[in-house]
């Protein structure tokens, strides 16, 4: 059978409800450690040649520090990831009216937000991959109509990682669901550039509260054209308005081409490690870690600073129930849906084919 499973109690919430923390390991070393909680990436170990493991995404040393929250989890959002304006939306000639959490607006589904909730576990060792299915019944906190049935899937392969997210509502409903990754490939709390290509020619420019504008921008001739790697520092620079009011990027880049495509590559500078983000979504939100605060501690005492980690979070466009012209985010009651992203690791990839 392939690779490893291994799992571990992460300790306990104040209800008394036991979060799990459950280990993957490929047969190559790609392993992922993935918490219950919020079904949480808690960490991404790369293996790198003629040395120890690198541990890629950003994450908390205990289970208190998850629930506290802040800005370091990588944690699965729905049931809408991202902003719905003013907590509403129109529908057959009325208003739905959702919980706010973000001023007048709700963020990443508000209440019932994925990242605090427990999901049940199903593993499975197959011939060629393991799989670590999570599922949780949303009850529609929050304000969203409805229950939906909503399960993660992680798919370890020898040179990725697979996630497939499928919901299932009982009332029509925007669904929107992400990994919020926080990726440093120089390893996680580590200093150091990244290189970025993203595969988009146009981009939603936000207002000071993150909504999009409505407007579809190309990204030509300004700080969001990666459509040739650039490096990140050298881009956050950028006096661009857009980028000043945020402290660095907090943005959708509307991804070229349709179904399964290649959306975004990321290079550690100092590891050399480089990331390969594949999606079916329509857009991609580049955030760029801004205004950590200094007391951000991270796994093995790390100190997380600002613009030490990059989140690649494929997505709907945000604020898409209040928008027309952006891609359709609704499910009707008893649809399926389903999204694809993938996280593959091209040193991997060429070491299995030389095998």
């Amino acid at each position: 059978m392939f690779g490893s499973v291994r799992r571990e109690d992460f300790g306990r919430l104040n209800d008394g409800t036991a979060v799990e923390k459950i280990t993957l390991a490929s047969p190559s070393g790609l392993t992922i450690q993935v918490l219950t909680l919020g079904a949480t990436v808690h960490a991404l170990l790369l293996p790198l040649a003629g040395g120890e493991p690198v541990d890629v995404v950003l994450g908390k040393e205990a289970l208190a520090d998850y629930v506290q929250n802040g800005l370091g989890n990588s944690s699965v959002m729905g049931r809408y990831a991202n902003r719905i304006g003013w907590a509403s939306y129109p529908q057959d000639g009325g208003t739905v009216h959702l919980q706010a959490n973000f001023g007048p607006h709700i963020l990443h589904g508000g209440r019932g937000c994925y990242a605090g909730r427990v999901f049940a576990p199903r593993l499975r060792q197959l011939e060629e991959e393991l799989q670590l299915e999570l599922m949780l019944l949303d009850h529609g906190e929050g304000g969203f109509p409805g229950q939906l049935f909503f399960t993660v899937t992680y798919r370890l392969q020898w040179d990725r990682v697979i996630l497939e997210y499928r919901a299932v509502p009982t009332a029509r409903t925007p669904w929107n669901v992400t990994s919020h990754a926080y990726f440093n490939l120089n390893g996680h709390g580590a200093a150091g550039d990244h290189q970025l290509w993203i595969g988009a020619d146009a981009y939603l420019p936000a207002g000071p509260d993150g909504l999009p504008t409505g407007e579809i921008l190309p990204v030509a001739g300004t700080a969001f054209d990666f459509r040739r790697p650039r490096r990140l520092m050298e881009a956050l620079a950028d006096s661009s308005p857009q980028l000043l009011q945020f402290g660095g990027y907090d943005h959708n880049f509307c991804l070229a081409g349709q179904g399964l495509r290649r959306a975004a590559v990321l290079r550690g500078l100092e590891s050399g490690l480089e990331l390969e983000v594949w999606t079916d979504q329509p857009g991609m939100q580049l955030f760029t870690f801004n205004q950590v605060p200094a007391s951000l501690l991270g796994k093995d005492g790390a100190s997380y600073r600002a613009h030490g980690a990059v989140c690649l979070e494929t997505q709907n466009y945000p604020d898409a129930p209040n928008r027309p012209q952006f891609p359709n985010c609704f499910l009707e009651p008893g649809e399926t849906g389903f999204t694809q992203t993938q996280w593959v690791f091209p040193a991997l990839t060429r070491q299995e084919e030389g095998a």
